[in-house]
């Protein structure tokens, strides 16, 4: 089921599956923002990543001693999400845990996932509540893919504030290698072009930046709020027409741990009845 959301500046759309967006119409012009989804290159738009984010090491861990398989980023992205509200500006969508989820998971849960327009800019909301008696352990995070029409490299990203002693924490089969000095352009800039992507992903784990735009030539075409995120990854597929701009919290796993979900690199811990609220901002223009 696919549910639309319109105002004068911006028409989007999302689909129950994954409570995923699948387009982001730029009214003022009249160009599409989100990528489409191609399977040649990567056949999702904007996926949400829960219960982890990024691959676990051997695609499993272990938790009060006993091993769970799960595949990169999480199942949430291939579920199907009840709607819970629909208004004029606002979709809420709404799943809980399962049988099938406690299979992979042995959390109780509750993860809603909101998008709400106000004016040019969409306000993505993450609410997970605990609905068991144990504390939570779980990771959460966005992985919007952007459209980039024309040549790949005219366009930069310019970080809000300088980045002087960046670091860029390298990944060996999707997980966690060893960090390394990483410069941008005048310490806040960083032109894009495909090679940066040969090793993968771009992952940062402490920027001073709390928001990233998107310009072509010099003319914005975006900029995204991710204070409440301490990580960020920044990925493409060499050769195609997108670039994920990814607010994290929760990272992959560091290569060669052990799996033990309570030791996990960025975890977040929720108390039994608790919930935890968080939000991204994407303004286009």
């Amino acid at each position: 089921m696919t549910y639309i959301l319109e105002n004068n500046h911006l028409k989007i759309s999302a689909k129950s599956q994954g409570a995923e967006l699948t387009s982001i119409i730029n009214k003022k012009t009249g160009k599409e923002m989100l990528w489409g989804g191609n399977p040649d290159f990567w056949g999702r738009h904007a996926p949400i990543l829960f219960p982890f984010v990024g691959k676990l090491n051997d695609n499993n861990y272990t938790y009060q001693g006993t091993k769970y398989p799960m595949s990169q980023h999480g199942f949430a992205r291939d579920m199907n999400f009840e709607i819970e509200e629909q208004s004029d500006n606002k979709l809420v969508f709404k799943l809980q845990s399962n049988a099938e989820t406690l299979e992979k998971y042995p959390f109780s849960f509750e993860l809603k996932l909101g998008y709400e327009l106000k004016a040019e800019t969409i306000i993505h909301t993450y609410e997970v509540k605990n609905t068991g008696t144990d504390t939570m352990l779980y990771s959460i995070g966005g992985h919007p893919a952007y459209s980039i029409e024309g040549d790949f490299d005219t366009h930069e990203l310019s970080f809000e504030k300088e980045e002087s002693e960046l670091k860029r924490t390298h990944l060996h089969e999707g997980l966690l290698d060893e960090k390394k000095p990483f410069e941008l352009k005048n310490h806040k800039v960083l032109p894009l072009n495909y090679p940066l992507f040969a090793e993968d992903a771009l992952v940062f784990e402490s920027l001073n930046s709390n928001e990233i735009s998107l310009t072509n030539n010099g003319s914005k075409l975006l900029t995204m709020n991710f204070e409440d995120f301490p990580f960020f990854g920044i990925w493409t597929k060499p050769g195609a027409p997108f670039l994920c701009l990814e607010p994290w919290l929760g990272i992959a796993d560091v290569k060669d741990f052990d799996g033990d979900l309570s030791e996990k690199k960025g975890i977040m811990k929720l108390e039994a009845g608790q919930m935890d609220h968080f939000k991204y901002e994407v303004s286009f223009y």
